[in-house]
C-alpha cells in the first residue's frame, strides 16, 4: 500500500515538473515572439529614419546661399508742430489730462496720496475685553 502510495506521490511531482517545465517552453517562446516583433517594429524605423535623412541631405545640397547687395538710404522727414490758439478744454479737463500724463510718466508713484485709514479694534463676542 505505501508504494502504491509513494508511486502515485512520485507521480504526481513528475507531472508537475513536467507541467513546469513546459509552462517555461511556452513563456519562452511568447517572450521570443515579443522581442521578434519589437526588432522588426526597430529596423523599420531605422529604415524610415535613414531614408527621411537621404531625402534631407538632397534638398540641401539644392540650397545655395544669395548674396544681395542693400543699398540703405536715410530718409529724412521734417516735422512741424501745429500750434492752436483756440483751448476748447476746460481748466478742470486740462488739470484731468495733467495729473494722468503725470501718473503715466510716474508708474511708481500714485497720482493721488493714500488716503491712511484707522481700523478699529476687534470686538470679542463672550464678553472679554477687545484684542489689538
Amino acid at each position: 500500500m505505501w508504494a502504491s502510495v509513494i508511486g502515485i506521490g512520485v507521480a504526481l511531482i513528475a507531472a508537475f515538473a513536467g507541467g513546469w517545465q513546459v509552462r517555461d517552453w511556452k513563456a519562452g517562446a511568447d517572450e521570443r515572439e515579443q522581442l521578434k516583433q519589437v526588432i522588426e517594429t526597430t529596423n523599420k524605423a531605422i529604415k524610415d529614419g535613414a531614408e527621411s535623412s537621404e531625402k534631407l541631405e538632397k534638398s540641401l545640397t539644392k540650397l545655395r546661399p544669395i548674396y544681395r547687395t542693400i543699398n540703405n538710404e536715410v530718409q529724412r522727414e521734417v516735422v512741424q508742430h501745429t500750434v492752436y490758439t483756440d483751448c476748447v478744454v476746460t481748466p478742470d479737463g486740462v488739470r484731468l489730462v495733467n495729473r494722468g500724463v503725470h501718473a503715466a510718466n510716474n508708474p511708481g508713484q500714485p497720482d493721488l496720496p493714500v488716503p491712511i485709514t484707522v481700523i478699529p479694534p476687534r470686538q470679542s463676542n463672550d464678553g472679554r475685553p477687545a484684542q489689538p
